[in-house]
């Protein structure tokens, strides 16, 4: 594990017309991290998005639908989890994760 990574399960409320899930509160651990945008993200079968890191963005992912692998990557050199890295396998009909990753984690899918 990556010091900073976070992953947390995500509760679905599952019935015969359909779900309703909270994936973050206000209230819930590591949204005291102030953010200015909530995004979307669509990745077509069988594609590699690359390494990407943000120097000062936060960033919490959550799939929506599919499977995805995600790899994360230390570059912050002073952590003690300097180049290290892990990685996260992700299937939306068994995983409902939302994960959460600071600044100087480089990450790609």
């Amino acid at each position: 594990m990556i010091k900073g990574v976070k992953i947390t399960k995500i509760k679905s409320y599952d019935d015969n017309r359909g779900f309703f899930r909270e994936i973050l509160k206000q209230k819930d651990k590591y949204t005291n991290v102030h953010f200015k945008q909530i995004s979307h993200s669509f990745i077509k079968k069988n594609i590699t998005k690359g390494w990407h890191l943000h120097k000062k963005q936060y960033q919490w992912n959550y799939l929506v639908i599919g499977k995805i692998n995600v790899w994360l990557f230390d570059t912050r050199k002073g952590s003690k989890t300097y180049k290290k890295s892990m990685n996260i396998k992700i299937d939306s009909t068994k995983h409902k994760i939302l994960y959460f990753f600071p600044p100087g984690i480089a990450h790609g899918y």
